[in-house]
This record gives C-alpha cells, sequence and structure tokens, in this order.
C-alpha cells in the first residue's frame, strides 16, 4: 500500500511589540471614532467635529473646519504633562489643507506653555520653561499641504529641544534649559490655539497623537513614523499565519517493512 502524505509546517509569525514606545507613553490619542486617551484618564470632550474612517492616516481621523466660528476641540481634564517635568514627547498627525497659520495643537491658559503652529509649510513650536519663553522654527520647509505629516518634538534639559518631521531630524535648538512651566489650569486643545477665537483654528485632518514624559530617540521616531505609514498604540506589529510547504514524500510498506522513498520539496 502507498501512502502519499503532504506535509505543511505552519509557523506563528512572531508578534513584535515595540515594548520601548509603552514606556512613560502618558497619553495616546486614536481618534477613532471617539476623544478616549487610550493610555490614562485624559479623554477629551468636544462636539461637532467631523469624523470619518477615511479621514486618517491611521483608521479614522477627524476633519477641522478652517477658521470655523463653530471649530470643535477636545479638552483634557487631566494633562499628560506636569509643571517641574525635564523631558517630554510629542507626536502628531495631522494633515494641513491650508498654508495660513493654523494650531493643529496647543496646551495654554493665560500663557503659552506648549503650542504647535503651521504656517506656510514650516512648523513654530512655543515652549515655556524655566529657562525662558521662546518660539521655534524649522530651518527648512518640510510640512506637505494636504499630505499626512508626522510631527514629533522632543525635549530634555541638557539636551534641548528637536524636531522630527516624517522621522527626519530637521531642527534641534540647544539653547532652551530648564523645565517646564505649565499651570494647573492649561489643558490640552487639538486644532484650536488655547481659548482664543477662530483666527488660528486648524483646517485639515488630525490623527493619532502620543505624549511621553521622556526623551524619545531618533530610533523610536523612526519607528512611530514606520515610514509613512505609522504605528499605533499597543505599537505592535504582527504578520499573522503562513504555511510552507515542505514536500510529499511516498510511504511504501512492504512485508511490514517502511521504506520511505521519492522525497521532493524538501526546504
Amino acid at each position: 500500500m502507498n501512502f502519499k502524505i503532504l506535509l505543511f509546517i505552519l509557523i506563528l509569525s512572531s508578534v513584535s511589540v515595540h515594548a520601548d514606545l509603552t514606556d512613560d507613553l502618558e497619553a495616546y490619542y486614536k481618534f477613532d471614532g471617539n476623544l478616549s486617551d487610550s493610555v490614562g484618564s485624559a479623554d477629551l470632550t468636544g462636539v461637532g467635529i467631523a469624523y470619518n474612517d477615511t479621514y486618517g492616516i491611521l483608521n479614522g481621523g477627524y476633519k477641522y473646519t478652517y477658521r470655523s466660528s463653530n471649530q470643535a476641540y477636545g479638552l483634557a481634564s487631566d494633562n499628560p504633562f506636569s509643571n517641574g517635568d525635564s523631558e517630554f514627547t510629542i507626536s502628531l498627525w495631522y494633515k494641513p489643507t491650508t498654508t495660513a497659520l493654523i494650531v493643529p495643537f496647543s496646551m495654554r491658559a493665560s500663557t503659552y506653555s506648549m503650542i504647535i503652529y503651521n504656517a506656510n509649510t514650516e512648523v513654530y513650536f512655543t515652549l515655556s520653561t524655566s529657562g525662558g519663553l521662546g518660539s521655534l522654527v524649522t530651518t527648512s520647509s518640510p510640512i506637505t499641504i494636504n499630505a499626512w505629516n508626522n510631527v514629533i518634538f522632543t525635549y530634555k534639559n541638557g539636551n534641548g529641544l528637536k524636531c522630527y518631521v516624517d522621522g527626519s531630524l530637521v531642527l534641534t535648538d540647544t539653547t532652551r534649559t530648564g523645565t517646564l512651566v505649565i499651570g494647573a489650569t492649561e489643558n490640552l486643545r487639538f486644532g484650536k490655539n488655547g481659548a482664543s477665537s477662530s483666527s488660528q483654528a486648524f483646517g485639515g485632518y488630525i490623527d493619532d497623537s502620543g505624549f511621553w514624559s521622556r526623551e524619545l530617540n531618533s530610533s523610536e521616531v523612526s519607528e512611530i513614523y514606520n515610514s509613512g505609514t505609522g504605528l499605533q498604540y499597543p505599537f505592535s506589529t504582527s504578520t499573522g499565519w503562513s504555511g510552507n510547504y515542505i514536500g510529499m514524500t511516498d510511504l511504501s510498506y512492504y512485508n511490514g517493512i517502511s521504506e520511505i522513498d521519492n522525497i521532493i520539496g524538501v526546504v
């Protein structure tokens, strides 16, 4: 009797979890149909923001109307950063649809603690520290209008302030020193400059945003950018199941003795 047996090996591909990116992650917003903080309790509130599954780069996202008088924005009740912090990282995916001065993110009250400005194709960042208050502008024009951009700012007292756009370091400001100065009433807002008028209200799309209480390194920044496709919390990747064909074996039995012949396709 001959028995034809097809041999396969099913290999479960390894699930790679980028554990370093979860270290000191204080808040993360996926913006996949809600304004929830995926890590902590800093949930946002807001009404009227247009959501669609096609609006984001990582699943869904939110659309903001430029200079809308009814511009909806998120207001967190619990900031991811604290007064006196000596380092941080902010990552934001956004797609501007205008070259006018717009604000995709701010954390401010009466003072300018932390604001990301976008004007023409340049990025400005205002940061208030114990060493002073100042504005940062990138040295080039890295932002692409009507396209997704990943902007990451990192800061550490002693290392200065760094700006990455789409995984590339575009500016380092080593003159910035000290610790963060953040008031108790200053809250996160997306798409608006604090509680100011709608003159700087964001126009475009906003998706995933993360906040770390440490300075991410360049390799971690590259992981988040992920060659332009992005990497979403909990920062894991998997390719699922795969089947590898090993071969076909002819098992022949003769007088109770088994012999294996005609082994093909062995890998």
